[in-house]
């Protein structure tokens, strides 16, 4: 693997960990409320931990 591969590495690893750290938040979300339906509060509360917007969450 040559130094031109790093940077494209590390920014593969970063969209994958943001991408966990995304998947967890919704995990946690729905786990919270189970069978219950969501709120627009709690839904807004992670589009903003996760820093995107509410339409991003619920799409």
């Amino acid at each position: 693997m040559g130094e031109s591969d790093a940077p494209e590495d590390d920014e593969a690893f970063r969209r994958r960990e943001e991408g966990c750290r995304r998947e967890e938040a919704i995990r946690s979300l729905l786990k919270r409320y189970d069978e219950k339906r969501l709120s627009i509060g709690a839904v807004d509360e992670i589009a903003q931990e996760l820093g995107v917007s509410r339409s991003t969450i619920i799409v």
